[in-house]
């Protein structure tokens, strides 16, 4: 491996890229640098936190759910939607955001409501 090769790792490295998502290409002659070619791969960034969403929302009680997306309204169950939808991060992330916020809320309200069935003591 080259000088050059290891400095562009080493950047790579400092800027935390991960060989899945950066390709770097050197091409040269007699040490002289020819073509530096720097290509930023698929990122399915996107996807896995889609999935992960996903399986977050398969484990809750049905129940729960129905209760959160009565108390999101269909208006922003369908923006949520979109958001999910995206290639963009942090935009999913977004739509994740807005149903855990109000998943706490309705959680919250339902702990409320059991101590309030609790006698006083």
């Amino acid at each position: 491996m080259s000088k050059i090769e290891e400095l562009l790792q080493k950047v790579a490295s400092d800027l935390d890229l991960d060989d899945e998502k950066v390709k770097v290409t050197v091409t040269q002659t007699n040490d002289k640098v020819v073509n530096i070619r720097i290509e930023v791969l698929e990122d399915k960034s996107a996807q896995i936190e889609r999935e992960a969403f996903e399986n977050f929302v398969k484990q809750l009680p049905d129940d729960l759910f129905v209760e959160v997306i009565e108390c999101l309204g269909q208006d922003e169950v369908n923006r949520i939607n979109k958001c999910l939808a995206s290639d963009d991060v942090e935009a999913v992330r977004s739509g994740v955001l807005k149903f855990k916020n109000v998943l706490k809320k309705v959680t919250l309200n339902r702990i409320k409501e059991l101590k309030d069935l609790l006698p006083s003591c």
